[in-house]
């Protein structure tokens, strides 16, 4: 992490996407405003996995949305018992998410992923000042 990846807590309505482990800084900022006693109901919360048996924390997820009500989607590569079967895509995102009308959206996960995401909001219409990301996968070479 670089100290970037930061949630704007002046937005009542984030979107956070994960990619696999990148979960991990997402979880962490939908638990914060939890935590902070923040309405999290107009929250949207995305995450993508390889198949079933891959999906971190999805039990925790499913709890905290039916407690709390922010909106919980599921998209698996292969495989049954997601809201959705196959690679994420503008249709699916717009259906899920809705016009982006300022929304701040948070994606992270392995590089290829939030290459096709990235591309996928702008063209559902996120500026560029509205779209967040941050790498968390395997380590990379440096040189």
């Amino acid at each position: 992490p670089t100290g970037d990846f930061v949630d704007d807590s002046n937005d009542s309505a984030p979107i956070f996407i994960a990619g696999g482990v990148g979960i991990t800084p997402l979880l962490s900022m939908l638990l914060n405003r939890i935590n902070q006693g923040e309405d999290v109901t107009k929250l949207t919360f995305i995450q993508c996995c390889k198949e079933q048996q891959h999906h971190i924390k999805g039990d925790e997820l499913k709890a905290l949305a039916t407690r709390y009500g922010f909106s919980y989607y599921v998209a698996y590569d292969q495989g049954e018992g997601a809201d959705h079967q196959g690679y994420l895509n503008e249709t699916v995102l717009a259906r899920w998410i809705g016009a982006p009308q300022a929304r701040n959206a948070y994606f992270c996960g392995p590089k290829p992923f939030m290459t096709a995401l990235d591309k996928q909001l702008q063209a559902i219409g996120f500026s560029d000042e509205h779209r967040h990301y941050e790498a968390f996968g395997p380590k990379l070479p440096l040189a």
